[in-house]
C-alpha cells in the first residue's frame, strides 16, 4: 500500500491512520461499524449527523473497505428543482 493522507490529522501514512491518530480512528471506525450493525439501512449523511463524524471520514473508511456503506457520486445525485422565487417588487405610487 502506497502513502495517502491520515483520515484524522492528515499527515502522510502508509496506512489510513497514522501513528499518532491511530487509536483515535480505529475507535472511530469500531463505533460507526457497531451503530451501522445497530441501525442498519441508513443513508451516509444520517450517519455523519447522528455520530458527528465528517462525510471524509467515512469516505475513507469505505474507500478503504472498512465501512460498507453505499455512497452516491456527485454526479449521480439529482436535487429538485428549485422554483424561483419573483422577489420583492415595489412600486411606485403616483401623488
Amino acid at each position: 500500500m502506497g502513502k495517502s493522507s491520515c483520515l484524522i490529522c492528515g499527515r502522510l501514512s502508509e496506512q489510513i491512520f497514522c501513528a499518532d491518530c491511530s487509536e483515535k480512528g480505529w475507535s472511530k471506525t469500531h463505533s460507526i461499524q457497531k451503530f451501522l450493525r445497530d441501525y442498519p439501512g441508513l443513508t451516509t449523511i444520517e450517519v455523519c449527523r447522528e455520530l458527528g463524524i465528517s462525510l471524509g471520514f467515512i469516505r475513507g473508511l469505505v474507500s478503504a473497505g472498512y465501512v460498507n456503506l453505499d455512497i452516491p457520486k456527485l454526479e449521480d445525485i439529482t436535487l429538485p428543482e428549485v422554483k424561483k422565487a419573483s422577489g420583492f417588487h415595489t412600486s411606485k405610487k403616483n401623488t
